[in-house]
């Protein structure tokens, strides 16, 4: 009779043990997920900020590109050294492969 009442306070332990072990376990995962969290939160607010400076210089930009725009003619181009090309050349791809179907 002694030895399974050492067997079940044995494993009483055991239990004991296991549950405190996974307790201090979801504390971990628990606090990290919040860290990783907050650091998330920072992330965006940074980012949110930054977004909103680069909106600012769009607006800047289009708003100096209203007024070039407005500047420049074409007389005023010719003015500057602005030439029509004589022959005008567009960029194309050129296939490398021929054609690779089965026939």
């Amino acid at each position: 009779m002694k030895s399974i009442e050492n067997v079940i306070h044995i494993n009483k332990k055991q239990l004991v043990i296991s549950l405190a072990c996974l307790v201090v376990v979801f504390f971990m995962a628990y606090g990290y997920l919040v860290n990783a969290l907050i650091i998330n939160i920072v992330q965006r607010e940074s980012l949110e900020h930054e977004m909103g400076e680069l909106i600012a210089q769009v607006g800047e930009l289009e708003r100096e590109y209203g007024a070039l725009r407005s500047y420049i003619t074409y007389q005023k181009a010719y003015i500057l050294g602005f030439n029509e090309p004589r022959n005008q050349v567009f960029a194309s791809q050129r296939q490398l492969v021929g054609n690779l179907g089965i026939e």
